[in-house]
């Protein structure tokens, strides 16, 4: 098994060495749209809600983050791996992805074009799906931050991929309505912005344009690595994924790993709860 020889070296791991962590989180209800995609890095409860940064600033995420669930990294020489998720609603919640927040990159909707840190971007932590800065296995997501609802217009970032190679994306956003914690998704194209099919992942984003204002001040463009999906499909339950024996995975989860949720929507509200279970060896 990744970064554990044996099983035993994880029961060993929670109850003896005293190197497991449980995160226990609670996020509260906000009104939602069934089969839309929202993201709650932006939603009140425990851990608390984030804020937007500066207009043309990327900026690099990490654990310090309020918003991000609490992580403890990995001591020295010793790795940390993702071992269960469990997540409750009394509501047909829908499908829930556990992922790292790497970095954001704040802009103005209402501003039809802007460079980022000067064109130069903001370096990626090394924690893409190799641990690296390249953005190897990395997505992104634009978001509305805002209360304003986000008016549908071609989107086009100027980005780097995770071969160094400068592309760009155009895509149109999908309109947000009035929530500022909807992901602001491409119209067809799901959860993730379409990358250029030349190239696959990202590492940063050097500028952006809009083919007019889309109205909401308060938009990002935000690097993720994606990690695990639970969906909670049933009322009044508790669902728990087991990424040892159920799903043998054992995602690694680097120093610095800001965890935080990004939901597909099953019904017009969104309340739930869960914890997040994870070890080091």
């Amino acid at each position: 098994m990744a970064g554990f020889s044996t099983y035993d070296s994880i029961i060993n791991a929670l109850t003896v060495s005293g190197y497991g962590q449980r995160v226990w989180f609670n996020k509260d209800s906000y009104v939602t749209v069934g089969t839309s995609y929202y993201d709650f890095w932006m939603g009140s409860g425990s851990p608390a809600a984030g804020t937007w940064g500066v207009h043309g600033t990327g900026r690099a995420i990490d654990n310090t983050f309020a918003a991000a669930l609490p992580f403890t990294n990995a001591g020295a020489t010793r790795t940390m791996h993702l071992l269960s998720m469990g997540v409750g609603s009394s509501i047909i919640l829908g499908s829930l992805l556990l992922y790292d927040r790497l970095a954001e990159y704040p802009f103005d909707g209402t501003d039809t074009a802007n460079d980022f840190n000067a064109g130069a971007g903001v370096a990626l932590p090394a924690r893409d799906a190799i641990g690296g800065t390249n953005g190897v296995g990395c997505a992104l997501i634009v978001e509305n931050f805002s209360a304003t609802a986000c008016t549908a217009q071609t989107f086009t970032p100027t980005y780097t991929d995770s071969a160094g190679v400068d592309r760009t994306a155009a895509a149109v956003l999908f309109a947000s309505g009035t929530s500022g914690k909807r992901i602001v998704h491409p119209v067809a194209n799901g959860i993730f912005w379409p990358l250029n099919a030349a190239g696959t992942g990202i590492r940063l984003i050097k500028s952006y344009t809009l083919g007019a204002s889309c109205l909401s001040p308060q938009m990002c463009a935000t690097i993720i690595r994606p990690i695990a999906v639970v969906p909670v499909m049933t009322a009044d339950s508790y669902v728990e994924r087991d990424f040892v024996l159920q799903l043998a995975a054992l995602p690694r989860l680097y120093d610095g790993t800001a965890l935080s949720f990004i939901l597909l929507a099953g019904a017009t509200t969104c309340p739930m709860w869960g914890s997040v279970l994870f070890a080091e060896n």
